[in-house]
């Protein structure tokens, strides 16, 4: 007997789906390994500056003095934020890539929806701490 994913139907391909998911978010955020590699990697450092760019770029854009240091945004007249591994999305977005591999549908689909996701959760959190700044 030859095991076909198309043979389920279709809540059971998305629970198949959704358990995937969440043990690609399990193993990036249970394992200290994991989180080493990114940093030995310098992946942290790429999205916290990129980050942090685009933050004080678009709080002194709307008239918001910010300013920014190692991983520190600071405001003028109201303290600042600093921005740590919690605050990359690194585990959303494993967690995101784990739905879409795991979820049945051609591989092209797939190839376009991961980077077009990630770019999208990345822009959200950046949304989140311009909020943030402007509530400070």
């Amino acid at each position: 007997m030859v095991f076909r994913l198309s043979a389920f139907s279709f809540p059971v391909k998305i629970t198949l789906s959704i358990f995937f998911g969440l043990l690609c978010w399990f193993v990036v955020r249970q394992f200290i390994f994991i989180e080493q590699v990114v940093y030995w990697l310098g992946i942290v450092d790429v999205i916290t500056s990129s980050l942090q760019w685009f933050v004080v770029a678009s709080l002194n854009s709307i008239g918001i003095v910010a300013k920014s240091t190692h991983n520190i945004i600071t405001i003028e007249g109201a303290g600042g934020m600093r921005i740590v591994y919690g605050c990359l999305a690194i585990s959303h977005i494993a967690l995101f890539t784990g739905l879409i591999i795991a979820y049945p549908q051609k591989s092209l689909y797939k190839l376009w929806y991961i980077p077009a996701g990630i770019i999208l959760l990345h822009v959200l959190n950046a949304v989140r701490l311009i909020g943030i700044g402007i509530v400070l």
